[in-house]
């Protein structure tokens, strides 16, 4: 921002943010920043980052992308842990630090292939005995 504003500032021009029709000043020539563009700014940031975060944050009746196998969708979640449902499979129990959120598809996903170590492993990816079906 403090960029963009050495940019305009040397047209000797105020400086406003327009918001719900109202001008707020955020730079006086013949004084500097001005207090009440700073704290609207400040403020918008603040809510702005707080949404953004609570995007960050798998929550029940995601989707997850289960690297493989195909989409399934968050029955529960807990603090360590998250519940996935994949079709007819039993449930699964993926650790949070395993799920990544990845920005060019828009979507959460789970590679089980590389968490085969770890107690999450992909053997709950079979089919259930009762049914037939195969991936």
């Amino acid at each position: 921002m403090d960029t963009r504003l050495r940019n305009l500032t040397p047209f000797g021009a105020d400086i406003f943010i327009l918001h719900d029709h109202q001008r707020i000043a955020l730079w006086k020539k013949e004084s500097g920043y001005d207090a009440t563009g700073l704290e609207y700014l400040i403020a918008d940031r603040e809510t702005y980052y707080v949404r953004h975060l609570n995007e960050l944050t798998i929550e029940r009746g995601d989707r997850v992308a289960i690297l493989g196998r195909g989409i399934g969708l968050v029955k529960d979640t807990s603090p360590r842990e998250v519940t996935v449902v994949l079709g007819k499979l039993a449930p699964l129990r993926i650790a949070r630090k395993e799920i990544i959120r990845d920005q060019q598809n828009n979507r959460w996903e789970w590679n089980p292939i590389t968490t085969e170590g770890s107690k999450y492993a992909s053997s709950n990816l079979r089919p259930s005995q009762h049914q037939g079906s195969k991936l």
